[in-house]
C-alpha cells in the first residue's frame, strides 16, 4: 500500500515538474554549473572552489551520456536532467509518506502540494548544478532521520542515512559541515556505535579525497577568501565606514599588506560578499603552465593570505570597532529574516533563479557551452519563451507574492518558531528528544546560509523549504507525535 502511494505521489510530483524542463529543455545551466563543466573539461585549471568531487560527478555524467548518445550534446544533457529530475522526485515523494506517517494526512497533502508546486524544486531539479544532486543528498539524509525519529530503529535507516550523508557531503562543502554535526548529535541521543563508524569514514573519506586525492592531482583548493566571506564583508564595512581615521595606523597597514583596501571598499556590497571575496588573495590564472606549475605556483602564493594571520588582523579590528561588525553582519544576512531588503538581488527573481536572467550570465554560459563545443538545441517555440519569461521577470519587493511565499524569511521564522516550540515541549517530556534530530539538519543549513556570501539566497535554504510541513505540524498539530500506531510508537 505504501509503495502504491509513493508511486502515487511520485507520479503526481514528476507531472506537475515537466513544464519546467519541457520550457527549458534539455537543461537550465547555471553560472556555477558553467564553472563545473569548464573546470572539469579543461577550461580553467582544476580546483576546489565549486567543489571539485561535484563537477567530477556530474562531468562524468555527462560524459557517459556523450558516448551512449553518439555526442549528441542535445540529448546528453537531456538524459542528464531526466535522470536527476527523476531521482529528486523520487525523494520528494518518500518524504511526502513520511511526512504522513508522522503527522497524519493533511500534513501530508499540504507536502504534496509544496513539492509539486514550489517553483523552486523542478528549477532546480532539472538543471546543470550542484545544488540538484545537493538537494537528493539532504532529502535521503532527511527522510531517514523522520525515520528514525518515527520507529526509534536505526538498523532500518542507516543505509539511506549514509548514502544521503555522502551525496550530501560531496556536492557541497557546507553540506559535509552539517551532516557532520547532524551525525555527531545522533550518535549522542541514539548511543549507536554504528554510526560512529559513519561519522569517522565520512571524515576520513573527505579528508583522503581533499588532503590526499585532490593534491596528487594537481587540484588546487578553494580560494583564499571562500570561508571568511563574512569577516571579509565586515572588516570592508569597517574600513569603508572609518577610513579617515584608520588610515595611517599600522592596523590599516598591517590590513592593507594582505588585502587591498581601496579595491576591497570600493567593491563592498553589504549584501554580497562576492565582490570582497574574489578581491581578496590570488587566483587560478595561471595562464601557459602546466597543471603541476599552475598548482605549485597558486599554492605559494595563496599561503601569503593565510588565515591565520587575517583573523588576527580581524580581531584587532572588532575590538576597536565592535558595532560595526555587528551591523555589517546583520547588512549581510537581513534577507533571511526581514521582508524589508531593499538590496536588487532581493528586489529581481534572479535572487530566486540563480540570476539566470541577467546577461553576463547567459553569456559567461554561452561562452563555456561554445568553447566545449556543445551544440545543445534549446527549446525556441513561443509558448515556451513565453512561460521562461514570466518564470524569470523581476517580481519587485512590493510585489506579495515575491515578499511573502517567494522569499527566505517565511521560511526561516516557521523553522525557529516550530524549533522552539518542539524544544519547549521535549523539555516538558511531551516529545521524545529523538524529534530533535530531523529538526537540527535545516538549523544547520541555516546557520551555514547566515554565513554565505549571497544575502537571502533561496537555494541555500531549500532544505528549510523542504522541511515546512513537519514545521507546521508542530506548531498547528502537534498531538500527532504522540499518536501510537497498532505495531509501533511513532514517539
Amino acid at each position: 500500500m505504501k509503495t502504491s502511494r509513493r508511486t502515487f505521489y511520485f507520479l503526481v510530483i514528476l507531472i506537475a515538474w515537466l513544464p519546467y524542463w519541457w520550457a527549458f529543455f534539455p537543461i537550465i545551466v547555471s553560472y556555477d554549473g558553467a564553472a563545473q563543466l569548464a573546470n572539469f573539461f579543461g577550461l580553467s585549471y582544476p580546483n576546489n572552489h565549486q567543489p571539485y568531487t561535484a563537477a567530477a560527478i556530474m562531468g562524468v555524467l555527462i560524459k557517459f551520456f556523450m558516448k551512449l548518445t553518439n555526442n549528441n550534446s542535445t540529448w546528453s544533457f537531456a538524459l542528464y536532467a531526466g535522470l536527476i529530475g527523476s531521482c529528486s522526485a523520487i525523494v520528494c515523494s518518500r518524504l511526502v509518506v513520511k511526512f504522513g506517517t508522522a503527522f497524519g494526512r493533511n500534513i501530508q497533502w499540504l507536502s504534496l502540494l509544496l513539492f509539486a508546486l514550489f517553483p523552486l524544486f523542478p528549477f532546480y531539479a532539472f538543471s546543470y548544478d550542484k545544488t540538484a544532486p545537493f538537494l537528493i543528498g539532504i532529502g535521503m539524509s532527511f527522510s531517514a532521520l523522520i525515520s528514525i525519529a518515527i520507529d526509534k530503529n536505526l538498523n532500518n535507516h542507516l543505509w539511506e542515512l549514509a548514502i544521503g550523508t555522502v551525496v550530501t557531503s560531496v556536492f557541497r562543502s557546507d553540506g559535509y559541515y552539517v551532516m557532520v554535526i547532524v551525525l555527531l548529535a545522533c550518535v549522542v541521543v541514539l548511543r549507536s556505535k554504528q554510526l560512529l563508524l559513519c561519522l569517522i569514514s565520512i571524515i576520513v573519506l573527505m579528508t583522503v579525497i581533499t588532503k590526499v586525492i585532490f593534491p596528487m592531482a594537481f587540484i588546487a583548493p578553494g580560494l583564499p577568501g571562500d570561508s571568511i566571506s563574512v569577516p571579509l564583508q565586515q572588516v570592508a564595512y569597517t574600513v569603508k565606514t572609518h577610513e579617515a581615521q584608520l588610515k595611517g595606523s599600522k592596523l590599516y597597514d598591517d590590513l592593507n599588506k594582505i588585502m587591498p583596501l581601496k579595491k576591497i571598499t570600493e567593491a563592498y556590497n553589504p549584501n554580497l560578499a562576492d565582490y570582497v571575496k574574489f578581491n581578496y588573495g590570488n587566483t587560478y590564472n595561471n595562464e601557459n603552465k602546466s597543471k603541476k606549475e599552475a598548482f605549485e605556483t597558486f599554492l605559494k602564493e595563496r599561503s601569503k593570505y593565510g588565515i591565520r594571520n587575517f583573523l588576527k588582523l580581524w580581531l584587532r579590528l572588532g575590538m576597536k570597532y565592535p558595532f560595526d561588525y555587528v551591523k555589517a553582519w546583520i547588512y549581510q544576512v537581513d534577507s533571511y529574516y526581514s521582508p524589508t531588503n531593499d538590496n536588487e538581488q532581493e528586489k529581481s527573481s534572479g535572487q530566486l533563479f540563480m540570476n539566470l536572467n541577467q546577461v553576463w550570465v547567459q553569456n559567461r554560459i554561452t561562452d563555456v557551452m561554445r568553447q566545449l563545443n556543445f551544440s545543445v538545441d534549446y527549446n525556441g517555440s513561443e509558448f515556451a519563451k513565453k512561460f521562461k519569461n514570466r518564470l524569470l521577470t523581476p517580481l519587485h519587493n512590493n510585489n506579495i507574492i515575491y515578499k511573502i511565499f517567494l522569499s527566505a524569511w517565511l521560511y526561516d521564522w516557521l523553522l525557529i518558531i516550530s524549533s522552539l516550540i518542539l524544544l519547549v515541549k521535549m523539555i516538558r517530556k511531551k516529545v521524545s528528544i529523538v524529534w530533535g534530530l530531523p529538526f537540527l539538519l535545516p538549523l544547520g543549513v541555516l546557520g551555514v546560509a547566515m554565513l554565505t556570501p549571497v544575502d537571502g539566497g533561496m537555494r541555500y535554504i531549500l532544505p528549510v523549504i523542504m522541511a515546512v510541513p513537519m514545521c507546521i505540524a508542530v506548531i498547528f498539530d502537534t498531538n500527532h507525535l504522540n499518536i501510537k500506531d497498532k505495531n509501533r510508537e511513532i514517539i
